[in-house]
């Protein structure tokens, strides 16, 4: 899934209708990117959320509250701070750049943009590391609540209930759902998504505990394809209406949790994985704390290069997922405290 989230961002680079926003945005453009973004920006993050509740409950069984509680905020709230510290105000300012504004400095754009609302809202935001102040929040959650929690039986259809009704409600009465909110500047999130993704949370926990949670998985993988496609078809037709956003709702949510469930069932059924996979799953964490900061800058660097786009994405992904992996294994865990996170 670390795999997908850089394959994602580094398509966004390249796709029609791209952001003005984003940090790389090269010339050359194809609607198979946008395609590409679409279906990527719907199932990733519902995977790792599901995931992360499964894991929850063994890890709390094994620390014990207090235990579990500082082994979180070492391993999910320090890497957050870290990043927050060191990577994130950068990734803002490049953001800033890109609306071609008068350029302060940077010093200045951190005091007047970044920290505080000025312009037309303020230019804070945590990059790729929203996923870490969510899933701190979740897992202090789980922990304080666990013993009710656990009893929870949430089932399939309800966490794709949740999941539109929230989408749905949100975009309609509070912001765009690609949009963010940021809560004291600590946690931040899409508001159409969170609530799904806490859904998705439970149902992860639930997956553990409930040794009998099964599914069809021929029936799950087929509806996965067909949602799938009508949430691409969809979204290239897509105008603001009542009518349209239960449509859009509709298919992100029996998408995304579909996929979740059936995917993470289906590789759960694998005996023996390759041990390149083995080491890269091993290297995921610190994989995805550093993508970003290696992606752009390979994808800046790749931009005014006679090649095909898609020699350029291909090449961003797999230079991010090597140089990052080498980082992180040869780097972060030979490191004091760096080596206790990843």
């Amino acid at each position: 899934m670390i795999v997908c989230v850089i394959m994602l961002h580094a398509a966004m680079t390249y796709m029609l209708f791209v952001p003005e926003w984003w940090y790389v945005i090269d010339n050359s453009k194809s609607i198979y990117f946008t395609m590409l973004v679409v279906l990527l920006d719907s199932f990733p993050m519902s995977v790792l959320f599901y995931l992360a509740g499964y894991f929850a409950v063994p890890s709390l069984n094994k620390y014990k509250f207090k235990n579990f509680i500082k082994n979180k905020f070492t391993r999910i709230f320090l890497p957050w701070l870290l990043g927050m510290i060191f990577v994130v105000p950068f990734f803002a300012y490049a953001t800033f750049k890109a609306f071609k504004l008068p350029d302060p400095g940077f010093l200045l754009f951190i005091k007047n943009y970044f920290l505080t609302v000025k312009f037309h809202g303020s230019f804070y935001q945590q990059a790729h590391y929203w996923f870490l102040s969510v899933l701190f929040a979740f897992l202090i959650l789980y922990a304080l609540f666990a013993g009710k929690i656990n009893l929870i039986k949430i089932k399939i259809w309800q966490v794709i209930l949740i999941t539109f009704v929230s989408y749905f409600v949100s975009a309609k009465f509070l912001m765009p759902p690609d949009d963010w909110l940021n809560i004291l500047g600590v946690i931040y999130f899409q508001p159409a998504r969170v609530l799904g993704y806490a859904a998705l949370f439970i149902l992860g926990v639930r997956a553990y505990n409930d040794k009998d949670f099964k599914i069809n998985l021929k029936l799950y993988g087929s509806l996965s394809l067909v949602f799938a496609i009508a949430l691409i078809a969809f979204k290239f037709n897509f105008n603001f209406n009542n009518f349209n956003l239960i449509i859009d709702a509709a298919c992100y949510s029996i998408f995304s949790v579909i996929f979740a469930v059936t995917s993470t069932n289906l590789f759960a059924k694998i005996k023996q994985a390759p041990q390149t996979l083995i080491k890269l799953s091993q290297s995921s964490y610190g994989i995805y704390w550093l993508h970003q900061i290696i992606l752009m800058p390979v994808l800046y660097l790749l931009k005014d290069l006679d090649l095909n786009i898609f020699c350029k994405w291909l090449a961003g992904v797999l230079g991010t997922v090597v140089i990052a992996y080498l980082i992180n294994n040869f780097i972060f865990r030979k490191l004091p405290v760096l080596n206790k996170i990843f």
